[in-house]
């Protein structure tokens, strides 16, 4: 047998008009077809994907619609705050577990299930030391912005930079195009206006207080202090 696929196509001028799959849910008291109001974190629907181990069919993943939040209060009584619930099996189980969600709010979670921000993104299972809990990735050899950092007159980007042989975090004023700081790999030379030729390379260094300013200097055998 072949594959089960469900298609749906439309021919219709209409910008507006689409292709569609309604899932509706009310309660009910005695009489089916009468509106009652659902509740909050009742579930309102779910997608499941199941594949067979050879003598049933285990469950694999789920994606679940929940009520979010306390429906019926607005000013015309007709909100219906929602999320969405992304879960998935581990390896050796067939009960998927939640691992992603989006709240009424627009917060996306992954591994908490009561998201602050936009992103938030909790390592729940202690991770392993020395591991990443987020890798941004460019399998090509170029720079690679991996965080940038935008306001309405300002952005910052958090970046790899490849400059010869060599491989450099560096912080970005995107703005004007400049890379104030940059930390070489392995050996962690810190560059500030440029590119490190030592441990610290500084290019027009100022510093200044209201007190005078005092600079320390050490090497293997003198110091001194530069005012």
């Amino acid at each position: 047998a072949g594959p089960c696929i469900l298609t749906m196509t439309t021919w219709d001028d209409g910008i507006g008009n689409q292709n569609a799959i309604d899932f509706k849910k009310s309660k009910f008291d005695t009489t089916i077809g009468t509106h009652q109001e659902v509740l909050d974190d009742e579930s309102l629907g779910t997608i499941r994907w199941y594949g067979s181990d050879g003598t049933n069919f285990e469950q694999a993943a789920s994606i679940a619609c929940d009520v979010d939040g306390d429906p019926h209060t607005d000013a015309d009584g007709t909100d219906m705050p929602g999320r969405l619930v992304f879960s998935t099996s581990l390896d050796t189980t067939s009960s998927p577990a939640e691992r992603m969600r989006i709240t009424s709010a627009g917060f996306v979670g992954i591994n908490t299930t009561s998201p602050d921000s936009i992103l938030d993104i909790s390592d729940s299972g202690g991770g392993t030391p020395g591991t990443a809990t987020v890798i941004i990735q460019n399998t090509d050899d170029a720079d690679l912005i991996g965080l940038g950092l935008y306001n309405s007159s300002q952005k910052w980007d958090l970046c790899a930079i490849v400059s010869g042989s060599t491989d450099y975090f560096g912080i970005r004023d995107a703005t004007q195009g400049l890379t104030p700081f940059m930390i070489s790999e392995a050996v962690g030379n810190l560059g500030i206006g440029g590119i490190p030729s030592g441990k610290i390379n500084a290019t027009n260094l100022t510093l200044s207080n209201n007190e005078g300013v005092a600079l320390t200097c050490y090497g293997s055998k003198t110091g001194g202090v530069l005012t």
